[in-house]
């Protein structure tokens, strides 16, 4: 009877210690995605350095690869977008990997008009010794709305 007792006090603390691992990586990666949206519209470049992978892949919407050096690139001319917030975010950390997934709403200019573009996101993030970092994302068009600017 000792044992048993003994036997599910060690698994009770194993799952408590998991579970506990799993929303401290939960909060965290939560945070870095709310993080990653205000970057992007900020823009903030110093963001992208310190927690994107130099191996980055984004596969946009239509299908486009950018590596890490395109999107720093791309906000370092200065990115013209509304703020945004991540909706139905989902993380699924398995280890040392997590996928997040959620639905993004962007409004833009694009010439002469006004984009509101849903889009479903999906990131994969590695954990390192320094923290999560963000190796790949994709994008998918739920859909694209475009108004002419007057």
């Amino acid at each position: 009877m000792k044992r048993t007792s003994i036997f599910l006090c060690i698994a009770l603390i194993a799952v408590s210690a998991s579970a506990a691992s799993f929303l401290s990586d939960e909060q965290a990666l939560r945070a870095l995605e709310r993080d990653h949206a205000l970057a992007t519209y900020m823009p903030n470049i110093d963001w992208f350095r310190a927690h994107v992978t130099d191996d980055y892949v984004l596969i946009t919407s239509t299908g486009a690869m950018k590596t890490k050096a395109d999107i720093i690139d791309q906000l370092s001319k200065g990115v013209k977008m509304e703020p945004y917030e991540p909706a139905d975010v989902e993380i699924h950390a398995h280890g040392s990997t997590a996928l997040i997934s959620a639905r993004l709403v962007r409004h833009y200019p694009e010439g002469k008009e006004r984009v509101t573009a849903e889009l479903r996101y999906l990131g994969v993030w590695i954990k390192t010794e320094g923290g999560w970092m963000n190796i790949s994302g994709q994008e998918s068009t739920i859909s694209i709305k475009r108004e002419a600017v007057k």
